[in-house]
């Protein structure tokens, strides 16, 4: 298991930097994962078991690589929330400033609805 997770997308390109204030800023998931080594040839009955996996060829290798978020029974984040932050870190101390949640459960609930 990976926690904080390893998502892609939010964590690309994810800091900015303040030199003025000595602030880093950036994203923070906290989605738990997991992440298994697999024999080359397991990975398509595995894929069978678990569909919404990611796979990757680990090149050089005889593995390939399989990862998939924990979800509950409802479709939620096995941890608890927020599940992601905006977190400012002073460069100066290495200590947290500031944090903001990004997304709730209300947004996502609101959004869900909406589409209906």
């Amino acid at each position: 298991m990976v926690y904080p997770g390893l998502i892609g997308v939010t964590n690309w390109g994810s800091v900015a930097l303040d030199p003025g204030r000595q602030l880093l800023v950036l994203h923070n998931s906290r989605l738990p994962f997991i992440v298994r080594l697999l024999k080359r040839d397991e990975v398509a009955a595995t894929r069978k078991k678990k569909p919404d996996s990611e796979f990757a060829q680990m090149r050089g290798t005889s593995y390939a690589m399989q990862r998939y978020p924990v979800f509950s029974p409802f479709g939620l984040p096995r941890s608890r929330p927020p599940w992601g932050t905006l977190l400012a870190v002073d460069l100066r101390t290495g200590q947290k400033r500031w944090e903001s949640i990004l997304g709730t459960i209300r947004d996502s609930c609101s959004s869900t609805v909406r589409g209906l």
